[in-house]
């Protein structure tokens, strides 16, 4: 049986079998990644990942003609080692026709919207791996769905078009797992998976429209009917002692959901301020209090700027407000960031610190740029509690400090 790094080899030989005079004239393009992913869970030697991987991209452009513009990419990643539960994962498969003021997007694509950075709110048009939390790259938490997607780009006007005939489910960390978020209280019960959304009946739509003014400031609009990207447990067939249940199992829950949102940048000088601004209707969510499930109005908006200099010195700061009917919590972030030695190095920092919760995690990282295609990150995950706050989303992970290295070589 072929295995995942086997197909790498006949995926890679496949595309050095297109016509590479073609490429010369920018119809064809072939490039990726290799690299490796380590990390070390304090305290939890089992967690440990030593995990190469390969990213291989094609893409075949100007195809056509004057007027129209037609694209086909094909991506997918390799997962290199032996203990990965799914080796090969096609992550783009697109069908792009472009013209003057629109692009028609076809197949397996990740659709990205919001404007602020390490917390997304408005990026829910596709599933997100959620097994890591402190994993914010994109590139690795979003999933691919099969979509059609349109979108007009004039000179004031924006507008997009998004339908899903089968959407996917976000993945979670499974019961047991170190990053798993289910209560004490209820993490020895069964838990049932996820059922798979149908095609055409579990279908999501939506859209978004924009409008940039002559003083400067973008705004966009969203709204979206999709499947709820979070995960709540219902607790089902329970019997309990002392009202402590000692069996049942534990059902996620699912629903067809509207959302409503708006983005905005404004730039001046050397700072961009930014807003992102959900509302998800009828939430389904886990009470913090008594556990039972919810369907709430769930509030999620993060406002902030970006200041910038031409040394790239960089620093962000946001504020963060997240609240159902019923509850609300709220943090602030900030993110820095500069070169050292020319462009051979550069130092970031990104903090996230409850106001009302016990939430506090730093990110320190270092990247070095060895050359135009090799470079090296190092970084650490420190989460501590802010004891007697209340819980937060992240504070229950304070003993999982962890240091993270990436290699990856570009060609």
């Amino acid at each position: 049986m072929i295995q995942g790094k086997d197909f790498l080899w006949i995926f890679i030989g496949f595309l050095l079998l297109i016509d590479v005079s073609k490429a010369e004239k920018g119809t064809v393009k072939i490039g990726g990644e290799f690299g490796v992913r380590s990390s070390y869970l304090y305290g939890q030697d089992t967690f440990s990942l030593k995990r190469p991987y390969a990213h291989v991209k094609a893409y075949f452009k100007n195809f056509g003609n004057d007027e129209v513009t037609q694209e086909v990419s094909i991506s997918s990643r390799f997962l290199l080692d032996d203990e990965a539960p799914k080796s090969d994962t096609l992550t783009e498969a697109t069908y792009k026709i472009v013209r003057e003021n629109s692009t028609f997007t076809f197949g397996l694509q990740e659709i990205g919207w919001g404007e602020t950075f390490g917390i997304y709110p408005l990026d829910f048009v596709n599933a997100r791996n959620f097994e890591d939390p402190f994993i914010s790259d994109l590139k690795w938490t979003r999933i691919p769905v099969f979509a059609l997607n349109y979108e007009y780009l004039g000179e004031k006007f924006s507008g997009q078009l998004i339908a899903i005939p089968k959407p996917k489910n976000s993945k979670f960390p499974s019961k047991g797992d170190t990053f798993d978020t289910t209560p004490a209280s209820l993490a020895h019960l069964d838990r049932e998976d996820m059922q798979a959304p149908q095609l055409m009946y579990d279908s999501e739509i939506g859209g978004r429209l924009g409008y940039l003014f002559d003083f400067g400031l973008d705004v966009d609009v969203y709204y979206f009917y999709h499947r709820n990207r979070n995960l709540a447990l219902d607790l089902k067939n329970a019997t309990y002692f002392n009202n402590v249940p000692i069996s049942g199992t534990l059902s996620p829950v699912f629903k067809q959901i509207h959302s409503t949102g708006l983005s905005s940048t404004y730039a001046t000088g050397d700072f961009v301020f930014r807003l992102d601004f959900v509302n998800h209707f009828n939430r389904p969510v886990n009470d913090p209090d008594t556990l039972a499930v919810k369907y709430l109005n769930n509030m999620i908006g993060v406002f902030g700027f970006d200041f910038s200099t031409e040394n790239k010195f960089q620093l962000g700061l946001q504020y963060h407000h997240d609240s159902f009917t019923e509850f609300y919590y709220n943090w602030v972030s900030s993110q820095m960031s500069f070169p050292l030695f020319g462009d051979l190095m550069e130092l970031s920092f990104f903090v996230f610190w409850g106001l009302n919760n016990q939430d506090l995690w730093y990110q320190p990282t270092m990247k070095f740029f060895l050359s135009d295609q090799f470079s090296m990150s190092i970084w650490a995950d420190i989460i501590e509690k802010q004891e007697p706050k209340k819980a937060g989303q992240i504070s229950t992970f304070s003993e999982h400090d962890r240091v993270f290295l990436e290699l990856g070589w570009q060609f």
